[in-house]
Parts: C-alpha cells; sequence; structure tokens
C-alpha cells in the first residue's frame, strides 16, 4: 500500500500478513533491522502470519480452531531477543578467535589507505548473528547493514589489506554457519555511515538485503 508507513507513530503489536515463507524470510530480516537501528520498539510489530501455513477454510469450524491455526501460522520475535547468555559468550569468543586468527596469519602491514572495515553479515535473523547484536559486537548501519567490528586486526593496516583479511575471515564464518558475509569498508572515514563505502558485490542476489519482486 503506497505511502502507508507501519514503522511511525505510537503503534505496537502489529501483526503483518504473508502469502508465502519466502515473504516470511524477508520482511522478518527488514522488521529486525528497524528494531536493531531503533527506528521502532522491540513489541511494534507482535509477528508475521504466513497464510500458507493456515489449513483449509473448511477445518477453522470453530473460534479455538481458528485461533490454534493462527499460532502455529504465526512467527514471533522473541527468539531473535535476549537470548541465553552462555551461547552469545560462546558466540563472542568464537568470532574474536577467527579474528585473532586471521590477524597473526596475515603477514606485516602493508601500506595504503587509511579508513574502517567491518565483516559484512548479510543475514540478521542468523543465531551466530543475533548473539554479536546483543553482545554489541555488531553494529547496525543507517542502511541497514549488519557489521561486525574487527578490533583485533592492526589499525596500522591499509584497508585495502583489511579488506583481503576481511574477506578470509568471510570464508571462516560461512564455512561454520553457512552466512553470507563480506567486507564493507570506508576509505578516509571510520563511520558505519560515511561515505564512499566499498563493499564485494557477490551477494547481490541475497534477498535478505536486497529484496527484489517475489
Amino acid at each position: 500500500m503506497p505511502h502507508v508507513r507501519l514503522d511511525v507513530g505510537p503503534l505496537q503489536g502489529i501483526g503483518v500478513i504473508v502469502k508465502s515463507t519466502s515473504e516470511v524470510e524477508c520482511v522478518k530480516a527488514d522488521i529486525l533491522s528497524l528494531i536493531d537501528r531503533g527506528v521502532v520498539a522491540n513489541g511494534h510489530f507482535d509477528h508475521i502470519l504466513d497464510i500458507s501455513r493456515l489449513p483449509p477454510p473448511q477445518d477453522l469450524y470453530d473460534p479455538a480452531a481458528v485461533e490454534k491455526a493462527i499460532g502455529n501460522a504465526a512467527i514471533t520475535f522473541d527468539g531473535y531477543f535476549n537470548l541465553p547468555e552462555a551461547e552469545v559468550t560462546a558466540a563472542v569468543d568464537q568470532f574474536r578467535a577467527w579474528v585473532q586468527a586471521v590477524e597473526r596469519a596475515s603477514g606485516q602491514p602493508e601500506a595504503g589507505d587509511s579508513g574502517a572495515c567491518w565483516l559484512w553479515l548479510l543475514d540478521s535473523t542468523h543465531p551466530f548473528v543475533r548473539a554479536l547484536v546483543q553482545a554489541g559486537r555488531v553494529i547496525v548501519n543507517k542502511e541497514g547493514r549488519y557489521l561486525a567490528c574487527l578490533t583485533e586486526f592492526d589499525g596500522v593496516r591499509s584497508v585495502e589489506q583489511r579488506e583481503q583479511m576481511t574477506l578470509e575471515l568471510a570464508k571462516l564464518v560461512d564455512a561454520e554457519h553457512d552466512i553470507d558475509c563480506t567486507y564493507f569498508s570506508v576509505h578516509g572515514g571510520q563511520g558505519e555511515d560515511d561515505v564512499p563505502y566499498y563493499v564485494d558485490e557477490s551477494f547481490l542476489d541475497n534477498r535478505l538485503f536486497y529484496n527484489i519482486d517475489f
């Protein structure tokens, strides 16, 4: 519905109805991005209802059956926040160990441009990413990119060298957790919203970020 804004105003408990599981995944990623960026509060959106998971109308013969069917077809956001502390700690420790390993294997610092570089994780719904978000290890920029801070990388290294190091880190994360990820860098700046920015374009078909027509 053009011009209808559901991310503004004092609204609470909004349910979003979609027609397929693939739409659920894209809408869920968009809603999580709104929450993580602070555009809306947690609770602004309550659930996503996938009507493809509803039984035939003739099976919805009484209010109890309708309520049960809706409950089975609804996806809520509770499981994406307030993860167990042990799960969060394990994810942070694993990620830190990978970043440190890449740093140790990268040889001497190379000259080049100054700037900042992050690991861009394209699946904001993945438990590993959710744990890093909860720990503050991942930030979300204004365009909705989930960027993992790489503080273990030597800041003396050029941003070009850190981009290549981040690609090596991305292979480790993808091999273990099956998450599309790559570098996101800002040359000559330090902020995640600065321009110009640079990014590997290998994942232009990733629908969780680059939403396309269904």
